[in-house]
């Protein structure tokens, strides 16, 4: 089975208490199938990850466009921990 899991920051890293949940959910998920993770980052985060065998992979889910970066901030901060959905797959192929 293949999963998708999206969180908030690389499953590898422990160094914090919602990490290490993190952490764990991720290694209980690859019990169950293959497990693909995505992370989002900040623009301009020097820490981009895309490991290809560990099928791991940091994007950032802001837009490019001024307007719709300022509805995505608006959105997370009113429906926090809720990301803004709509990203196409070609943008985060982009970034990757």
């Amino acid at each position: 089975m293949n999963i998708l899991y999206i969180t908030h920051c690389d499953p590898r890293s422990t160094d914090f208490g919602s990490a290490q949940r993190s952490h764990l959910l991720w290694k209980a998920l690859q019990e169950k199938g293959t497990v693909y993770t995505v992370y989002n980052v900040g623009p301009q985060d020097p820490n981009r990850v895309f490991d290809a065998e560990a099928r791991i992979a940091a994007v950032t889910f802001l837009s490019p466009n001024r307007l719709v970066r300022a509805c995505q901030i608006l959105f997370g901060r009113y429906c926090a921990p809720a990301e803004w959905p709509f990203r196409s797959r070609s943008f985060i192929l982009g970034q990757i």
